[in-house]
């Protein structure tokens, strides 16, 4: 996964298109890359952080489902590439994605209703269609991640944790860093320290090497319930990144099924 499959779309072929997870890169010349490791330090779990944390969860749970458009662009290297994306998703696994050029024009359209997937690019000569396996959102994204943790990724949703008062954690700088219960080792979510905030979602390899991050960097409301509206994303194992902003985001529109089913031509 990464800005390099963006910079491929219009071209024949069957295509693995990152930019469908979300990103940024805010790093370049002059600038800090804010994708890199900081120190980690042990960090006591306060009263205080637990109740922020609760309270962010609960801005989540009136969540079922979301749709807007995104403004974007990918960076590998010196080439940049800067694209609209369209997007309705319904938890828990439900999710469609059209990816289009700065003046509408359609590039890539992806769709998933938790069970099978339908991914079509410009320049293909046929679309591909599949079981929602993990094998095949690999083929689409480049690693192994399911429709489901895809839309949680999208929606800056969380597990519940298990927290106690007291318990140790790590922290670097701001950041308090908590493993996933449901992926232990696999998955980790980064909150503000102080404010409960989630941050980040860091995803591992078996080998426990990051594999991909995924920062949150702004949050947009409506009636006590928050998503993201800015999301960075880098692939460690590749060069690129890409860049997402909010534009237009709505909460809990009514989706129909047919919203996530494939179209007919």
């Amino acid at each position: 996964m990464g800005a390099n499959r963006l910079f491929e779309i219009g071209k024949p072929g069957l295509l693995l298109v990152g930019i469908l997870v979300l990103g940024l890169s805010a790093c370049g010349r002059g600038h800090s890359d804010p994708f890199a490791a900081l120190p980690l330090v042990s960090h006591s779990v306060s009263a205080g952080f637990i109740d922020a944390v609760s309270r962010y969860r609960k801005s989540q749970q009136g969540i079922e489902a979301l749709s807007g458009r995104f403004v974007g662009r990918a960076v590998e290297g010196r080439r940049k590439r800067s694209f609209k994306q369209l997007f309705a998703l319904k938890l828990p696994d439900s999710l469609r994605i059209e990816i289009e050029t700065p003046v509408g024009q359609s590039l890539a359209l992806f769709v998933s209703d938790g069970d099978f997937l339908f991914y079509r690019e410009k320049g293909q000569d046929s679309p591909w269609f599949s079981k929602a396996s993990t094998a095949a959102m690999e083929r689409c994204f480049g690693y192994r991640l399911g429709v489901e943790e895809l839309v949680r990724t999208l929606a800056g949703w969380m597990e519940p944790l298990d927290l106690t008062v007291g318990m140790a954690v790590r922290r670097a700088g701001s950041v308090v860093y908590l493993a996933s219960r449901a992926r232990p080792g696999r998955l980790e979510y980064g909150f503000d320290k102080e404010g409960g905030v989630l941050r980040s979602r860091t995803f591992y390899g078996s080998q426990g090497k990051r594999q991909v991050v995924v920062l949150y960097r702004a949050f947009t409301g409506s009636q006590g319930r928050i998503a993201p509206s800015r999301i960075l994303i880098r692939d460690l194992q590749g060069e690129g990144s890409v860049e997402l902003e909010a534009v237009r985001l709505r909460f809990n529109p009514t989706l129909s099924d047919r919203v996530f089913l494939p179209p007919k031509k």
